[in-house]
C-alpha cells in the first residue's frame, strides 16, 4: 500500500482541522491551535502516528485533545517523550531547561561515513563570532505562521 502513509496523513489532518487546528504552510507536519481571545497558541508536531505538542496552560488542553482523538481512534499517552526521530529530549522542569541532543545520531553517521576517528570540536562556529540585533529581523517582520 504505497499510499497508506499519505492516506493516514490526510485523515489525521482532517480530524485536527475539524478540532480547530491549522496546518502550517511551511511544514505540513506542524499544526497550530490558536485562541485569539486568550492570546495563546498550541503547536503539534506530527511524524506518522506520533504527536508531540507544546503550549501554555498545563495539561487541560492536552487532555481535551487526547479525549477528542480517542473518539476517532484508540490512542495512548506515553507521557513526556524522551526521544523522537533520533533526538534525545532532556527536560528538567525544576531548572526550567529543555535540551535536544543528537549525539547518538551523529556518532552513527560518523561511523557510517568512516569518520569516527576525526578530531571533535566544541562548536562548528567561529569562536570569535559575535551577533547583535541588526543580524536578526524585527519581531513584527517574522512570519506569524509557525
Amino acid at each position: 500500500m504505497p499510499q497508506a502513509g499519505r492516506n493516514w496523513y490526510k485523515l489525521l489532518k482532517a480530524v485536527l482541522q475539524k478540532l480547530g487546528f491549522k496546518c502550517c504552510r511551511h511544514d505540513t507536519a506542524i499544526f497550530t491551535f490558536t485562541n485569539a481571545e486568550l492570546q495563546i497558541i498550541y503547536i503539534i508536531a506530527t511524524h506518522v502516528d506520533d504527536l508531540h505538542g507544546t503550549g501554555p496552560g498545563g495539561r487541560k488542553f492536552w487532555l481535551w485533545l487526547w479525549e477528542q482523538l480517542n473518539k476517532k481512534w484508540i490512542v495512548s499517552n506515553d507521557g513526556e517523550p524522551t526521544q523522537t526521530l533520533g533526538i534525545t529530549i532532556d527536560r528538567d522542569r525544576s531548572r526550567g531547561t529543555l535540551m535536544l541532543k543528537q549525539g547518538h545520531y551523529i556518532r552513527n553517521m560518523l561511523n557510517e561515513l568512516g569518520w569516527s576517528s576525526v578530531k571533535p570540536a566544541d562548536t562548528p562556529m567561529d569562536v570569535g563570532a559575535t551577533f547583535n540585533l541588526i543580524d536578526s529581523p524585527p519581531l513584527d517582520e517574522v512570519d506569524a505562521d509557525v
